[in-house]
């Protein structure tokens, strides 16, 4: 369980036990932290236990050597992070001021101070040659941390003269092995956490570092979608459009998922707007889009975010630009006009056909802007006949045929013309009713059973 990991926030830690020094280095860094931090005027001595177990045929003093001192080493890396001066002077020699004795373990501060009065940075349970404990800092605590940083420092200049930037995928390998995506990755999470050396820092500016992985997705992510819309004329892909590549020399990234993802942030936002202007408090604006992102968004096209489907947006901006360019919409044959897999033509007609189902900020734009109308009343389909309504037609042909040839042994393809009330006519495909209630008999509404059945119908 990491109770000292990012997110605890406390005064009262006054020493941590490593049973296993394991995770990454900033968990590490962040548990030291939780035993260093101290109350102004405390004069807080926290202690960091670290457990070291020899193996077999192993003694104390082999420092320099030994794995079971590993540990140790990775503790006092992540220590030089919060004092990097306190453990570099641990790789200086320096000479015994007085004879060792026995630790009063009484919790007394003065036990945990070197005759010179500082406080002790590094105490063994048994005494340790000060010179092999110099060595064991500097050659297994120091150099191998600097050679790490030096090594990713030069990885990183390598990138940046083959892809121009440094902004490193998580997963990227560098070709010599070394995982440099995951170096950049720790290098931001240790600025991050304060804990990341100045001169460090600024060594990783002059090669141009970015800091913010989520400011840099969002970056490249909206380049894609500058570069759809230039393509394309419009930022309402598909949900499996896609853009880039080597044609363009970017990677290919998925357009369609970025936007789909970019209109659930901005509804979000509008969301939480809302709640906020009608009074609501402690509202959590994670998820939501910033103000800036939405105007570099609606710079590119004001439509990205449509309050209406994306498929219709889509299909309104293919067809604003064929009637800029001086075609027309009205009255053109379906499948007549196709722009990008889209028949535009075939969309315009379904618009006047439902016309009443459109908002009406949709209705100004398809009568103002594409010069649609809906159809005159004798143009429009005829509405869609209730399931009620096909029951009774198809009883009253039943009852028409059974009067005019005395039985209800309907061909299957027999078809029955039905005058309606109105004096309309219509063709009911009776042979095929009788034929399915025959085949679907365990499952006929027994209202159409029973009047069947009195018609003459034979079930068998």
């Amino acid at each position: 369980m990491k109770v000292l990991s990012e997110g605890v926030d406390t005064f009262d830690c006054n020493a941590v036990f490593f049973a296993d020094v394991r995770g990454s280095m900033v968990d590490l860094v962040q548990a030291v932290g939780r035993a260093l931090r101290m109350k102004p005027g405390s004069g807080k001595v926290a202690a960091i236990v670290v457990p070291v177990l020899l193996g077999a045929g192993e003694n104390g003093d082999q420092l320099l050597t030994s794995r079971a001192y590993d540990g140790l080493s990775k503790l006092l890396m992540a220590l030089r992070s919060h004092d990097a001066a306190a453990v570099e002077r641990l790789a200086l020699p320096q000479s015994e001021s007085r004879p060792p004795r026995e630790p009063k373990h009484t919790g007394d501060p003065d036990e945990f101070r070197s005759a010179g009065g500082q406080a002790q940075l590094l105490q063994f349970s048994t005494q340790r040659d000060p010179a092999v404990i110099a060595a064991f800092v500097r050659t297994r605590v120091l150099e191998p941390e600097r050679a790490e940083f030096r090594r990713g420092l030069e990885e990183l200049l390598a990138y940046r003269e083959k892809f121009g930037d440094v902004k490193v995928p998580y997963a990227y390998v560098a070709p010599s092995g070394h995982r440099l995506g995951v170096w950049v990755a720790d290098q931001r999470r240790y600025k991050a956490a304060d804990v990341l050396d100045p001169e460090r820092v600024k060594e990783l500016d002059e090669l141009g570092m970015v800091w913010s992985a989520f400011d840099t997705a969002f970056t490249d992510n909206l380049t894609a979608v500058a570069g759809y819309a230039a393509e394309h004329g419009h930022v309402c892909p598909p949900a499996d459009a896609v853009w880039g590549g080597r044609l363009v020399g970017t990677i290919l990234r998925p357009v369609g998922n970025i936007l789909k993802n970019l209109c659930t942030a901005q509804r979000r936002t509008e969301a939480l707007q809302r709640r906020a202007e009608a009074g609501e408090q402690g509202l959590s604006w994670a998820g939501a889009l910033t103000a800036d992102r939405k105007a570099a968004l609606d710079a590119i096209d004001p439509g990205w975010c449509p309050a209406w489907s994306v498929e219709w947006q889509r299909c309104f901006a293919l067809a604003w630009r064929h009637v800029k360019n001086g075609g027309t919409l009205a009255g053109a044959v379906p499948g007549s006009i196709a722009v990008q897999g889209e028949d535009l033509a075939g969309w315009g007609r379904a618009q006047q056909v439902g016309w009443d189902k459109l908002g009406p900020a949709q209705q100004w734009l398809c009568k103002h802007v594409l010069g649609l109308t809906p159809p005159a009343a004798e143009q429009r389909p005829a509405p869609k006949v209730s399931h009620a309504e096909k029951e009774q037609r198809n009883l009253a042909a039943a009852a028409q045929f059974r009067e005019r040839e005395g039985h209800l042994n309907v061909p299957r393809k027999h078809k029955e013309w039905l005058v309606l009330a109105g004096c309309t006519t219509v063709q009911i495909s009776l042979g095929l009713f009788i034929a399915n209630s025959r085949s679907r008999r365990a499952n006929v509404p027994a209202a159409r059973a029973e009047r069947l059945t009195e018609l003459g119908m034979r079930w068998e």
